[in-house]
């Protein structure tokens, strides 16, 4: 197949970018475009390029994701990619309007869990039918000092994509946060119990008041119990090479990119927060966004 041209805009892990880039034969990017801040909006332009890999902090991201967009090239980055469920749905309709893509990067140790919870909801039958998970995401409380969301949006997309909620709708809704609690600006304390239209039942735990960054998972089932747990491994060009070849074949076959369950995902972490703010249980259709 042809090569297809990266644009990178921002600095956030770029060496571990460009190293894991250089070894995958599907890409190329005009070096000379990086490190040069100034030059980001003629990069976008450029035509030889069809993606750009978006590497800046939250507060521009948005900007950046949607100029590229409206520059007809598909989108490769980080969540998240905004602050709030509006926001989301005026990017989702720049890749529509524009027929272009977005797609998200993730640890390798959200991929490995990922994996594995799929595997045991869909095939693992020693744990007969599963009944409940319990997920924790332990966050660096030196981490969250230089987010500029709260750990429900910052960290909550990666959670509710690991329980598979695009294909297994959430029916009911239970939260608290410390932050909402205490009046703070920012969360770094949540909980969440969620009950699925297929009947699982799962809770989520993302503390941000650890000292490192890792997962564990608990599975439940009528014939059994398991338990993983991970590191929330650090990005590396190791493992950033698997997901640009991954990307690299979506675009090639003219697959979708992941907008539609990025959207459906944000209306849940505001579904998260509402629950938070009136500290009782909310039904699918009691949801009120923004």
């Amino acid at each position: 197949m042809s090569k297809i041209g990266l644009v990178l805009i921002g600095e956030e892990n770029i060496f571990q970018h460009i190293k894991a880039i250089s070894t995958v034969p599907e890409y190329f990017f005009r070096e000379e475009l990086v490190g040069n801040r100034g030059d980001d909006t003629n990069a976008l332009r450029d035509s030889t390029s069809e993606a750009a890999v978006i590497l800046t902090g939250l507060v521009e991201k948005d900007y950046w994701i949607s100029e590229a967009l409206k520059n007809k090239k598909h989108v490769i980055t980080y969540p998240p990619i905004c602050k709030s469920y509006k926001n989301a749905k005026d990017i989702f309709y720049l890749t529509q309007k524009y027929n272009r893509h977005l797609f998200f990067f993730y640890s390798q140790g959200w991929y490995k869990l990922k994996n594995i919870i799929r595997s045991l909801i869909s095939k693992d039958h020693r744990l007969g039918v599963v009944l409940a998970i319990d997920l924790k995401l332990e966050v660096s409380q030196k981490q969250i000092k230089f987010d500029d969301l709260g750990i429900v949006e910052s960290y909550c997309y990666e959670c509710l994509n690991l329980l598979n909620t695009y294909e297994n709708p959430i029916d009911v809704v239970w939260a608290r946060t410390r932050a909402l609690a205490l009046n703070r600006p920012f969360e770094d304390w949540a909980w969440m119990q969620l009950r699925f239209k297929n009947g699982i039942e799962a809770t989520v735990h993302i503390n941000g008041l650890s000292e490192k960054a890792y997962w564990s998972v608990d599975i439940f089932g009528t014939a059994g119990h398991v338990r993983y747990s991970n590191d929330r491994d650090l990005f590396n060009s190791n493992g950033l090479v698997g997901q640009y070849k991954h990307w690299a074949n979506a675009v090639v076959m003219r697959s979708g990119g992941e907008e539609e369950e990025y959207l459906s995902n944000w209306r849940i972490i505001e579904w998260i927060q509402q629950a938070a703010r009136m500290d009782m249980p909310i039904i699918s259709k009691e949801v009120r966004i923004g």
